[in-house]
């Protein structure tokens, strides 16, 4: 989940990093730390805005979030929470595209928290939303 997972060995290396140290939220499903991390973002920039009006101060120009979700690639993990029940028909190839639908439903969700809480913000009238996908290439 939030391992480095690479193939140099270090599979139980920990790389999950908030602010300018190391997180310590391991065992939890990544998409649900950037989705509740970028809510957070969204309510204390509204929050220090409101704040700065009351103050008769001119409030942040805005708010730049960059929020570089991962869910939909290696390795393919879902919470057992999110995963359909197996059916003994399924062969590998179906429960891998399974648990990949299951990732991608994951990623919908944060995405519908973050625009909610934009919305809850009064921010949403004002923000300009990208989405891209990358592609490796061999």
């Amino acid at each position: 989940m939030q391992g480095s997972g690479s193939k140099h060995g270090e599979k139980g290396t920990v790389d999950l990093w908030s602010g300018h140290g190391l997180a310590n939220e391991t065992g939890i499903y990544s998409g649900y730390l950037y989705a509740a991390k970028a809510v957070q973002v969204v309510q204390d920039f509204a929050a220090a805005s409101r704040a700065a009006v009351e103050r008769r101060e001119v409030p942040h120009a805005g708010l730049l979030l960059y929020l570089a979700w991962h869910n939909t690639h290696t390795p393919l993990e879902c919470p057992p929470e999110w995963m359909y029940p197996s059916w003994p028909a399924f062969n590998n190839s179906l429960a891998e595209r399974m648990t990949f639908n299951c990732m991608a439903h994951i990623l919908d969700d944060g995405i519908a928290n973050v625009t909610t809480a934009l919305r809850v913000a009064g921010l949403w009238d004002h923000t300009l939303l990208f989405f891209a996908a990358g592609v490796l290439l061999p």
